[in-house]
């Protein structure tokens, strides 16, 4: 599986949070291994809760911070298996 932006159009996404979504066996790995990294992610909302993830796209979110997760997300990525 692989992780893509929940909605397609970026002209329609929003400037201060990401939504990710995948199947859920990887979001679940996402969210383990981003909180051992000390990483805090939010959950999706509603029927979408166990295959979405939200990335706060803060001032407060440093580049380090984005480098840390995207390490992360790279990681995860390699190891699940293409759809």
């Amino acid at each position: 599986s692989s992780f893509r932006f929940l909605v397609r159009a970026p002209e329609d996404r929003s400037p201060t949070v990401c939504c990710v979504r995948s199947d859920p066996q990887t979001i679940t790995s996402l969210h383990a291994l981003c909180r051992a990294q000390g990483i805090e992610l939010g959950k999706g909302y509603g029927k979408l809760k166990e295959e979405t993830v939200r990335i706060a796209n803060f001032p407060a979110i440093t580049c380090g911070d984005i480098q840390r997760l995207l390490q992360v997300l790279e990681h995860v990525r390699s190891r699940t298996p293409a759809a």
